[in-house]
């Protein structure tokens, strides 16, 4: 078991179990998305159908969009409840079920005519990212309810590995549907759809292992609107909450550069493309060994460190696709960049759950995704933009990530909080 390992130092039975049923959700969770990966196999799937270049592009605005949106009014729903999982078991069970239509549907409208199919897909992934937003609060709650704040960063850490491994094994699952001779369009889509759906419903049943401690119920007597004035008043009160969202809005600026780091080494030194797969397992093979480090350090240095640290790896990688001159150079910046990921994928979220405490986290949740999602769908499309309309695209995109990633860095030294703790109790 992963509990056996050195990640999780003696702990009682419950947050055992609590902490084994919430490796298993989200390892398979992981291994479930990744058979149809939305950088992948979606907008394969998309242009098989026929889909648009505009239907194609839009697909990762729609999930962030769908994701961001409906957490403001379900930190609202679930603020003063005494118990979190039936709220979760309900809506995560809703935001699964898409997965499964899809699959069904494939066969029969993708052969009967493309442009329904692809209206069908991209509204199908809306309602499940609705689903997944709108439960999000409930869930982060969950989560920090049963893993406590001293191995919360081994915690991500451990998940982060078990993902990575997933992973692994759902590209190589992939693999086989995707090139078998007799399994052809549009019933390969269809058969990683059901399989992916399988997979999801699996992370289900370990989610419905988690056991909740009921806190007192607060009822919840404000109206909707005077409740979204008092998120935006967290912005005009807490300092270091405003720093965090600082921070993680410049830290995702990045997009504009990590989203061509391949492509670009490729052309700068001519790299084939066998070459560059070979990015893909020295960038998962880093963040296993990592994760395995970060997250011990993370609970006994705090997570401040490990975010500044992050940026910092982030910067580096940047600086060096820009300006290293050798081809060997690649290595070692795609090994940072997985650094920079596992080190933000640790500490973020840990250090997001230490800022208050626990009652308040669907707000601060809500207020963090709220004003995070619009700066990533514009980076994103700044990157297009710069790529495709600009003279020397690449660098400036690698340019501009650097400096957001050294402006996120001196943002983080700037907060008081480490992230040890939550914030009014003692280390």
């Amino acid at each position: 078991m992963v509990l056996r390992s050195t990640l999780l130092p003696p702990a009682s039975p419950e947050v055992r179990h609590n902490y084994n049923a919430n490796v298993g959700d989200v390892g398979l969770y992981v291994l479930g998305t990744n058979l149809v990966s939305g950088s992948v196999i979606m907008p394969a799937l998309l242009v098989a159908l026929g889909a648009s270049s505009f239907a194609i592009a839009f697909l990762p605005a729609l999930m962030s969009i769908g994701m961001a949106l409906p957490q403001i009014i379900g930190a609202y729903v679930v603020d003063g409840r005494d118990r979190m999982k039936p709220f979760g078991v309900f809506y995560g069970l809703l935001q699964r079920l898409p997965w499964g239509i899809i699959a069904c549907a494939l066969p029969f409208l993708a052969l009967s005519g493309g442009g329904l199919m692809s209206g069908a897909l991209l509204a199908l992934l809306f309602v499940s990212a609705l689903m997944s937003g709108y439960s999000y609060p409930a869930y982060s709650v969950l989560i920090a309810k049963a893993i406590p704040h001293s191995i919360r960063g081994r915690y991500q850490a451990t998940i982060r590995i078990v993902g990575n491994v997933a992973g692994l094994a759902g590209g190589a699952l992939v693999t086989l549907v995707m090139n078998h001779p007799r399994i052809v369009f549009p019933y390969n889509y269809a058969i990683l759809f059901a399989l992916a759906f399988a997979v999801l419903m699996l992370s289900y049943v370990c989610f419905l292992q988690n056991r909740e401690t009921a806190t007192p119920s607060v009822p919840q007597y404000m109206a909707f609107k005077p409740y979204v004035a008092s998120l935006f008043a967290i912005l005009r009160t807490d300092r270091d909450f405003v720093l965090f969202l600082v921070a993680q809005i410049l830290a995702s600026a990045t997009t504009l550069g990590a989203a061509f780091a391949t492509v670009y080494a490729m052309k700068k030194f001519s790299l084939s493309a066998g070459v560059a797969s070979t990015f893909v397992p020295l960038m998962t093979g880093t963040a296993i060994v990592t994760s395995l480090f970060l997250g011990r350090l993370a609970d006994r240095v705090g997570h401040k460190v490990i975010i500044a640290f992050g940026t910092a790896a982030s910067a580096t990688m940047f600086l060096l696709l820009l300006f290293g001159p050798w081809a060997w150079i690649v290595y070692p910046a795609f090994v940072l960049f997985a650094i920079a990921q596992s080190a933000s994928g640790i500490s973020a979220p840990a250090m997001l759950m230490t800022l208050g405490r626990i009652r308040a986290l669907p707000q601060y949740q809500a207020v963090l995704s709220i004003f995070s999602a619009p700066f990533l769908i514009l980076f994103s499309w700044l990157g297009g933009f710069l790529v495709g309309h600009v003279a020397h695209g690449f660098q400036w995109c690698f340019g501009l990530s650097a400096v957001f990633a050294c402006g996120s860095f001196l943002v983080v030294q700037a907060m008081r909080h480490d992230g040890r703790v939550v914030r009014g109790e003692k280390v």
